[in-house]
């Protein structure tokens, strides 16, 4: 617990988090918590990374299709972006993520 306290936000996953991750992942008391996800907000998407985190610990990590389809960035608000692929132009409108996220 006091290694997870020293933790920041802006810090790395390298191998020694990774070990961290691994070692509290495997407790039954975080699995249970886990399973209550919906009642914490926990995004469901977690487990995968925390079953992944060697892999992105790696110094040489790039992520994934799936790695960058199952992250989650909350958002709030309206949010544009607009980029052009092939010479086709993109306009996409972030709407605050899921429904009950929306401001009314």
């Amino acid at each position: 617990a006091k290694y997870i306290d020293y933790i920041r936000n802006d810090m790395d996953v390298d191998q020694n988090v990774a070990e961290h991750v691994e070692i509290l992942w495997k407790e039954p008391a975080i699995k249970e918590i886990f399973d209550n996800r919906a009642k914490l907000k926990i995004d469901d998407s977690s487990a995968y990374f925390f079953e992944e985190v060697q892999r992105i610990a790696t110094r040489s990590y790039i992520p994934t299709d799936k790695d960058i389809l199952l992250v989650r960035h909350r958002t709030t608000g309206v949010i544009e972006q607009k980029f052009e692929i092939g010479g086709t132009n993109f306009h996409i409108f972030d709407v605050g993520g899921q429904q009950s996220e929306r401001k009314k």
